[in-house]
């Protein structure tokens, strides 16, 4: 009985097509599959089951076919001359004819099994010679030369280019910037930009000068949710859903919240048309002087003028 070929092909050709669109899905073609080592070995060993199964189907055939002429009363079959025509699968297996085998049966009978004299198969001698040369050119390359990275060099590799993935995306979205780690932006383009970002999103509530209409003014010095810049920069990421303000952290980046946030603070001082009355608390910046600070203590020697003197009683 010789083994299906046919069945053999196809089911190969759709394990290539099934494991190709497999990776075209996870965004891997089949070119980048063939430069991958782990999908060669899968290969391999893929046709070695195959291979496996086909010369196991064999040796069924072959006990069933003994065991048949064992019943019929040959007991050993005699050796008969025939014209052998070798397939792939006797190439690759070694295996003789089932009209060869009474040349390689032994003499050896357990309850009626009999024994034959086969060599291993030559696909697996020349896998076994091949992992020899493998492991020699292998420790060359590896121990010898250093072009093959160790564990540890591939990892460092790998987390290089990770970091660099990250790296990029963080400079896309604006970096590593929020509410703790934000800062004041003072160039003309980021104020620009905050601007365009403001009359679009944030001037219906607040209007174009910042005077305030539905949302409070933002030009003065009181505020409701603190007037540093990371305090205005989480009211605008989080947002205050209680007062009509929504979260802004789904539609504007880190780096276009920033700039928003810094042309806010420079709405500062500066007078709108009809502006809103004030709301919150007077916001005082860190490390501004305030009423209680005492006032500065001249160095010995300085002259103190008399326009910065102030009367006891004011």
């Amino acid at each position: 009985m010789k083994p299906n070929y046919k069945n053999s092909i196809a089911v190969t050709i759709g394990l290539l097509l099934v494991a190709n669109s497999a990776f075209a899905e996870a965004g891997t073609g089949f070119k980048e599959l063939l430069k991958d080592p782990l999908a060669w070995g899968f290969a391999v060993a893929v046709l070695f089951m195959l291979i496996s199964l086909s010369a196991l189907n064999r040796a069924l055939n072959t006990v069933r076919i003994m065991t048949q002429k064992q019943v019929q009363g040959e007991e050993k079959p005699a050796k008969i001359e025939v014209e052998e025509s070798k397939s792939i699968l006797q190439i690759l297996t070694g295996n003789k004819p089932i009209e060869r085998e009474a040349d390689i049966l032994l003499d050896h009978n357990y309850d009626g099994i009999h024994e034959l004299d086969n060599d291993l198969p030559p696909w697996w001698k020349w896998g076994f010679y091949i992992t020899i040369v493998y492991a020699v050119l292998y420790s060359v390359f590896f121990f010898g030369t250093g072009a093959i990275p160790d564990s540890g060099d591939e990892y460092k590799n790998e987390m290089a280019t990770e970091q660099a993935k990250v790296d990029a995306y963080l400079e896309a979205m604006g970096g590593a910037v929020d509410e703790n780690s934000v800062t004041l932006l003072t160039d003309a383009a980021s104020i620009a930009a905050g601007q365009k970002i403001y009359a679009s999103n944030c001037a219906a509530c607040h209007l174009a000068d910042g005077g305030g209409i539905v949302g409070p003014n933002l030009t003065d010095e009181y505020w409701i949710h603190g007037g540093s810049i990371q305090a205005i920069f989480k009211t605008i990421k989080y947002g205050v859903p209680a007062k009509g303000m929504i979260a802004w952290e789904d539609q504007l980046g880190a780096k276009a919240m920033q700039e928003v946030a810094s042309y806010v603070m420079s709405l500062q001082g500066t007078t709108p048309a009809n502006p809103k009355a004030a709301e919150g608390e007077k916001y005082i910046p860190e490390g501004a002087p305030t009423a209680d600070t005492p006032a500065a203590t001249p160095a010995e020697g300085e002259e103190i003028s008399e326009e910065t003197l102030e009367p006891e009683n004011t």
